[in-house]
């Protein structure tokens, strides 16, 4: 029984855990999967309006 308990919380603790926070928004307001999303920061901006 302690054997199993002590491998146990030895794979928890070599699991990676969840990133919970990290770096700035992509935009105030972001949410979501894309939220820390860092593609596009200090490029160039196209404005379509046709």
């Amino acid at each position: 029984m302690g054997r199993t308990i002590a491998l146990i919380l030895g794979l928890l603790a070599a699991t990676p855990g969840v990133r919970c926070a990290g770096g700035p928004v992509a935009f105030p307001g972001a949410e979501g999967y894309g939220r820390f999303a860092k593609g596009g920061r200090g490029g160039d901006v196209y404005r379509v309006t046709t």
